[in-house]
């Protein structure tokens, strides 16, 4: 497998420039930073050849904190984020008001949609685990005989997304 820089190359010359209303900006710099694998069948992946230079600036410090590797949503936050969410204040408001506790949102250390995600897997395990037997104790308290009437279970996967509802 071989893995490029996303400005490896040069975009060819397109023989329909002169019909084109709007050219898009050249992003492509024939940057040769690669890395090249090989798949053995022991499932070990060694590393073939690797060319780290890039020629040109990979990016700016402005956003790093949008990079997958340096978002983390730390305990405090959480714990906000938590409290936030069970006095009822909406994401948006409770996600600008962290943004501007931390500086800014380049300091925040997370992004809108790990914020979203968390509460979405909040919720998943609050369903899975609680609601039933919620639901379960107020039949108890109504005296209803029949307790099998209502029934529902969630199966989710290891990152806590939903799989199958029955």
């Amino acid at each position: 497998m071989l893995f490029v820089c996303f400005t490896e190359g040069k975009r060819e010359i397109d023989k329909r420039v002169s019909n084109v209303k709007y050219h898009r900006v050249e992003t492509r710099c024939g940057c040769l930073a690669r890395m090249k694998i090989s798949c053995h069948l022991n499932e070990k992946y060694p590393v073939i050849e690797f060319v780290s230079k890039h020629n040109h600036v990979t990016t700016s410090s402005s956003k790093t904190h949008l990079f997958r590797s340096h978002r983390k949503i730390t305990l405090a936050q959480i714990a906000e984020v938590d409290m936030a969410d069970n006095s009822g204040i909406a994401p948006k408001a409770a996600l600008g008001f962290l943004s501007r506790q931390a500086g800014g949102r380049e300091s925040l250390a997370f992004i809108p949609d790990d914020y979203k995600n968390y509460l979405h897997s909040k919720r998943i395990r609050e369903m899975k685990l609680g609601d039933t037997f919620d639901m379960l104790e107020y039949l108890q308290q109504m005296q209803w005989n029949d307790l099998n009437f209502f029934f529902y279970a969630i199966q989710v996967d290891e990152d806590d997304l939903i799989t199958n509802i029955f």
